[in-house]
Formats: C-alpha cells, sequence, structure tokens
C-alpha cells in the first residue's frame, strides 16, 4: 500500500494524538503547527482520501452525477488543505527539514493523484455520468463541472492500456521530483538575489525596510494610514483559506477597525 513504508513506531505514536492538521479549522493555525507535523498528517490525510475515492469507485448504485462526480469534488479536501498550507511554507519560509519533507511526500501525493485518474472503475462511473450529458438535467455550473472531470480523466491517462499507464506513473513520478528540485533551485537563487540587494543598500547608506514574516499572525495583519504623526485610518487584512499572505490581489480579505 502506499503508505506502508512509513508505518513505523513513531508515526502510528504521532497519530494516537491529535493533529492540529487533521483539525477542522477556519485558519490555518500556523503558530501551532511544527515542521515534524506535516508528513504524518498528509500521509494520514492520503489515507483518508483513497478510503474517500474506494467508496465512490465500490457504490454498487447506478453512478449519478451526485454518487460520482459531486462526490468526487469533495473527496480529499482535507488533504487539499493540508498540502496547501505545506507547500505555501515551502515557498516562503523554507528550511532542509522542510525540503526533505517536500521530497519524500512529493512523489507520494503523485502517486495518489495517478491512483485516482488511472483507477479503471472510477472512471467508468465519470464516463457513464458523462455519456448522459444531454439526458439529465443539469445546471451550467454542473455540466461544467462534470465536462472538467471527464476531460481531466481522460487527458490524464484513463485511456491508456495498463503498459502505458505504468510508464505514465514512471514519468510522473520523475516530474514530481524535478519540479521540486527546480523551486528549489529558484528559491535559493531568489534567497541569494535578496541577499545581494540588501547589501547593496546597505553599502549606500541607504534607508530601506525589510518586512518580516510573523508566522503567529495566522494570515492576518493590520495596516495604518499616517498622516504626519497621526494614524487616521486602518484596516485588517486576513489571507484567504490555506494562504498565509493578505494580500487582497491573492484573495484576500479587508475591513474597516
Amino acid at each position: 500500500m502506499l503508505i506502508d513504508h512509513f508505518k513505523n513506531v513513531k508515526f502510528q505514536e504521532y497519530m494516537s494524538q491529535e493533529s492540529v492538521l487533521l483539525s477542522d479549522f477556519e485558519f490555518a493555525p500556523f503558530s501551532k503547527i511544527k515542521t515534524e507535523d506535516y508528513k504524518p498528517a498528509i500521509l494520514k490525510a492520503i489515507e483518508m482520501a483513497k478510503n474517500e475515492v474506494e467508496a465512490i469507485a465500490s457504490n454498487r448504485e447506478q453512478p449519478t452525477f451526485e454518487n460520482c462526480i459531486e462526490a468526487l469534488e469533495f473527496s480529499g479536501e482535507k488533504l487539499d488543505r493540508i498540502t496547501s498550507i505545506f507547500f505555501n511554507i515551502n515557498s516562503a519560509e523554507t528550511s532542509p527539514e522542510i525540503q526533505e519533507v517536500a521530497q519524500e511526500v512529493s512523489p507520494l501525493l503523485s502517486e495518489f493523484k495517478n491512483d485516482v485518474i488511472l483507477n479503471k472503475r472510477l472512471f467508468e462511473k465519470v464516463a457513464a455520468v458523462y455519456q448522459k450529458i444531454d439526458e439529465v438535467d443539469l445546471s451550467t455550473e454542473k455540466r461544467t463541472l462534470l465536462e472538467r472531470k471527464y476531460k481531466a480523466f481522460v487527458r490524464n491517462g484513463a485511456n491508456l492500456d495498463e503498459k502505458g499507464k505504468e510508464k505514465l506513473r514512471e514519468i510522473d513520478k520523475n516530474l514530481s521530483r524535478l519540479k521540486l528540485q527546480f523551486g528549489e533551485n529558484v528559491l535559493a537563487e531568489t534567497n541569494k538575489a535578496a541577499e545581494s540587494l540588501i547589501n547593496a543598500f546597505r553599502s549606500l547608506n541607504a534607508d530601506f525596510l525589510v518586512q518580516e514574516f510573523i508566522k503567529e499572525s495566522g494570515g492576518s495583519d493590520i495596516r495604518c494610514f499616517v498622516v504626519g504623526d497621526k494614524v487616521i485610518a486602518a484596516m485588517q487584512r486576513s489571507a484567504k483559506e490555506g494562504e498565509f499572505r493578505s494580500n487582497l490581489h491573492r484573495g484576500g480579505t479587508a475591513e474597516v477597525t
């Protein structure tokens, strides 16, 4: 099985405790998350998502939009939330430990994606619903979702023979590793460029500001408008779910305080 290799004593002890990443939260609890929390939580979320997908694939009822497409859309929500948090942190506040976790879980996430897309029983259900797209009364949104789901399966190899599927799995596994390595290389160069820019400003004795990432803020901050020595207005910004940056162009919200 996908996570058998990781089911050691340490993993079992961790999962017997309450994981903040697996709990139901409104905003990402960055201040409560430790680096060692990510891997076991992602592995557990993969296992949960696999069970959700298997329930859909093994459902003996006639496949419908509700018990197939809609159910599939909502499957793996916990996994999506956790990986969104993890890879955002890996991009913005990475460390050798975080990068090590990313190297370990990325191939597993790629394998899980293929386990879903290349699941013959599941694709047969999706295809059965799609074939009746003009026979059922679907809203524009539902019709669009059905079309996208079906095309996602087809374009990602669902119609391949077994030999082709195995080749695709190997390619995707290598791509996930190379994509991660590329991102780490870009990040390393970005850090070097930032350090070089700061040193250049220092050599000019210029005034400049560097904004510190405050993990405990939980994706919220307060911006004040100052005229002279007086604060005339302020707003509190909040990041969207799974994001730590509260910029409005990134989907954050703001309210007057």
